[in-house]
């Protein structure tokens, strides 16, 4: 209770800071002028002309940045230490290249990132790791005259005489078997590059980027849908949560 207390009062703060710089008043002026969207100009006066300044002046930024990090080779560059060897040095270069490139797909994902930092002040990027697994179930066959078949079963069954003496038997015997099993397999592992809405993201307007392991809260706005919440209380991922919370008023709503 009252870590929640201070995390609430932590979000008051940032929300009140928010509101007495005009953060998101400020935020739209940026994208109005950007996408050509003219203000009222006032009595007696008119707006004939618009000439897109800012737009060429944000698209050239945005063109500049996308080709000084994309286009370089390596786009990782490491620096070897005496001990180490460029060639190995080299080789971790392009694993690096080929791991923000292709699985991490940091071109694609990073566009959105590129252009709020010239329009809206900043860009956020949230890197976590995702691991995503799936219950795989399989059939797998080992001969018990065949060494190859053999070790491989040794490898993956060390314990194979307490868990299944009545396979190991069999194969001690020279016969072939084939048995069912069920294991974990990770569909993705490794970080996932995620772009984070400006005005999603929560932390004190006027916090310093390179301080930002200093600060006391630091985190972002995330979308659930109703049934995302009643499916995570029903596998009690939240704590002591009232079952009133969760429900609907008189008009049917959901609340």
């Amino acid at each position: 209770e009252a870590l929640a207390a201070s995390l609430d009062d932590l979000l008051g703060d940032i929300e009140q800071q928010r509101q007495d710089l005009d953060c998101d008043g400020n935020w739209d002026l940026w994208e109005d002028n950007y996408f050509g969207v003219l203000g009222d100009p006032g009595p007696g006066q008119q707006n004939r002309v618009h000439l897109p300044l800012t737009q060429e002046v944000i698209d050239t930024v945005v063109s500049v940045f996308h080709r000084a990090l994309f286009s370089a080779s390596p786009r990782f560059q490491i620096s070897p230490r005496e001990a180490m060897d460029v060639e190995t040095a080299k080789k971790k270069e392009q694993h690096l290249d080929y791991a923000f490139s292709v699985e991490m797909k940091g071109e694609e994902r990073m566009e959105p990132v590129i252009f709020e930092t010239p329009l809206l002040g900043t860009g956020v990027v949230h890197l976590p790791w995702l691991l995503e697994t799936d219950r795989i179930r399989d059939e797998e066959t080992y001969d018990g005259l065949e060494p190859k078949d053999m070790e491989r079963f040794d490898e993956r069954y060390p314990n194979a005489d307490e868990d299944m003496p009545e396979i190991v038997a069999k194969l001690k015997a020279g016969k072939k078997v084939r048995f069912g099993v069920e294991y974990t397999e990770a569909i993705h592992d490794a970080p996932d590059l995620t772009s984070v809405p400006l005005r999603d993201w929560i932390v004190r307007p006027l916090a310093k980027p390179h301080l930002l392991h200093r600060e006391v809260f630091v985190g972002h706005d995330f979308t659930l849908r109703w049934d995302d919440l009643v499916r995570l209380h029903e596998e009690d991922y939240y704590d002591a949560v009232e079952p009133g919370k969760l429900g609907k008023n008189e008009k049917g709503e959901s609340v």
